[in-house]
């Protein structure tokens, strides 16, 4: 047997199958002859499981969202906003009025 030692990267790869046939199959033969590679495998395994299970899990945000087969129908019921009016351009002295005031600073 050959000396491997495999990255934390290659075992969870292992664990998720994302490895070619030959890599998968000497991270196997390894896990038969190494019970701390094994322990590894386990312990990503456990991670693995968790992070799934937290992102399949509904959280509360999740309640108040429509779910996605409704979203089509959700979209179409909403109104569509209309922009607010703009306010309307300063005229008179107020537009002058601080060039008159540049003006006189500057003389």
């Amino acid at each position: 047997m050959r000396d491997l030692n495999f990255s934390d990267e290659t075992l969870g790869a292992f664990v998720d199958g994302e490895l070619d046939a030959a890599r998968a199959a000497d991270v196997e033969t390894h896990l038969q002859h190494d019970p701390a590679t094994r322990a590894r495998i386990a312990a990503i395994r456990r991670v693995t499981l968790l992070v799934r299970d937290v992102l399949q899990t509904p959280s509360e945000n999740d309640a108040l969202a429509p779910p996605p087969a409704a979203e089509p129908q959700a979209r179409a019921s909403v109104p569509r906003l209309v922009p607010a009016p703009s306010r309307p351009r300063a005229t008179g002295w107020r537009t002058t009025a601080p060039w008159r005031v540049a003006a006189a600073f500057a003389a």
